[in-house]
Parts: C-alpha cells; sequence; structure tokens
C-alpha cells in the first residue's frame, strides 16, 4: 500500500507530505484530491496551487494532503473561579484547514518534520493553549456562573482570541465550539451544604411555626373556656333575676 493509499485509509493520520514518486501509476502521474482533504501541491518551476477534494493534476513536483478538519473533544482541568473553587471543563471543538496556501505551508512547516502528523500530534499542540485559554476564562468568573450559566456563548467568542497562535501555526480555523460545561466538585459539596443548611432552616422555621400555632390554639380554648363560664355566670344571674321579678310579681311590693 502506498503512502498516499495508506493516508486515506486511515483517519487517524491528519497530513501527509508526499513526493511525485509516491503517486500511483508508472510513467503518468496524476494527484486527484481524496474526499474530505485540501492538497498543497509544488510544481517543478517552485509554484505553489491549492486543490480541494476530487480536483486532480498532474504538474506536481510534490506535495501535502491535509484533511479538511477535526473535531477536539477535551476534558481539563481550568483552575479556579473568581471565588477560588476548583473547575474541570469539558468541550468540542470543531476545527476547519484554511484552503490558502500560506496557511497549508505553516502547516507543513510546524507540524512535518517528520513527513506525516497524526490527529493525536495536532491535538497534543493545541491542548496546552486550550487550558490556558480555559484557566484564564474561569478566572475571571464565580463558581456560580461557571456551574448554572450556559457559557457557550461568551467561552466561543474568549477561545477563538486565546486561539489564534496554534490555529496560525497550524493552517487551522475554530469554525464552532460544542457542549461547553464546566464541573466542580467543590461546587456541588458547597451547593449541597447550602441545601442542606436550607432544609434545616426551613425545618426550624416550620418547627417554630408550630409552636406558635399550638401557642394560639391554647390561648384560644383558655379564651373559648372563660367565656363559656362567663356566659354561665350571665345565665344564674339571669336566671336568678327571672325568679326575684317572678316572686316580686306573686307577693306584690308590700309583701315583699
Amino acid at each position: 500500500m502506498s503512502k498516499l493509499e495508506s493516508f486515506s485509509e486511515d483517519a487517524a493520520q491528519f497530513a501527509v507530505a508526499f513526493d511525485r514518486a509516491d503517486l500511483p501509476g508508472m510513467l503518468s502521474k496524476k494527484l486527484v484530491v481524496p474526499a474530505d482533504c485540501l492538497a498543497l501541491v509544488y510544481d517543478d518551476d517552485d509554484g505553489i496551487t491549492v486543490l480541494k477534494a476530487g480536483e486532480e493534476t498532474s504538474e506536481i513536483a510534490r506535495g501535502v494532503l491535509v484533511r479538511e478538519g477535526l473535531t477536539l473533544d477535551a476534558t481539563l482541568e481550568s483552575g479556579r473561579s473568581e471565588d477560588g473553587l476548583r473547575f474541570e471543563a469539558s468541550l468540542e471543538l470543531v476545527l476547519e484547514t484554511r484552503d490558502k496556501a500560506l496557511d497549508l505551508g505553516q502547516l507543513e512547516q510546524t507540524c512535518l518534520s517528520e513527513g506525516q502528523a497524526s490527529v493525536a500530534e495536532i491535538r497534543a499542540h493545541f491542548l496546552p493553549y486550550l487550558q490556558d485559554a480555559l484557566r484564564f476564562f474561569a478566572s475571571e468568573r464565580p463558581a456560580k456562573t461557571l456551574a448554572e450559566k450556559d457559557q457557550r456563548a461568551a467561552l466561543d467568542t474568549h477561545l477563538r482570541k486565546e486561539l489564534q497562535k496554534p490555529c496560525f501555526e497550524t493552517g487551522l480555523e475554530m469554525s464552532d465550539l460544542r457542549h461547553p460545561k464546566f464541573k466542580s466538585s467543590e461546587w456541588d459539596s458547597r451547593r449541597q451544604a447550602d441545601v442542606a443548611a436550607d432544609a434545616e432552616a426551613e425545618a426550624v422555621g416550620r418547627e417554630r411555626e408550630l409552636q406558635d400555632l399550638r401557642k394560639q390554639l391554647a390561648r384560644n380554648a383558655l379564651l373559648a373556656d372563660i367565656e363559656l363560664k362567663d356566659e354561665a355566670d350571665r345565665n344564674r344571674k339571669e336566671k336568678r333575676l327571672a325568679r326575684y321579678e317572678e316572686l316580686r310579681s306573686r307577693m306584690g311590693d308590700d309583701d315583699r
């Protein structure tokens, strides 16, 4: 299997440099750019051409085949929040290969000193820059914001700025940011403690309300009992008065 055939079938490879001799055929050499790839082509007069997938040329002395892009998924320690809690960030970073000769030439210079570069090597090149960018981002925001609010828009803008250097060095550009999420075991512990404290305070409040209700019911019962006794006393007095009036009416005032 030739170098180019091996590259086409191995998705783990990101870029490969080749010479005219690596092209298939004995007499008539021709490059047909594979699907999902770009080619930086040098002719015998040192002219440079960029070809896209499906395009072809026979005017070639050497060249570079590059994937059109890759998705870098990562979970990285992202330092401390503004209020000092440790965080970890997970995300998917979609990178596209620029189709300009200058960018592909920069990729060749940076990554193809050994004649080829794997997706893993491109990933390893990006990760230190990405981790520094995430630490900077987290350090400017409180834990509650990182953990509970959607950070996609702000992080997208931040990474496009902070990843300019590795993008330039590899001929790539950031096209999308997917599923960014910040997690913190320290924040989770704090939230659990806060929830427990809130639950305890709520329970204490309910118990206090119950005690107040019991006291109010006891007061109401006492007042009701006093009112009943007062009513009974009034009834007795009224009955005595009625009895007195009855006797007076029978006996007359002189016989009282």
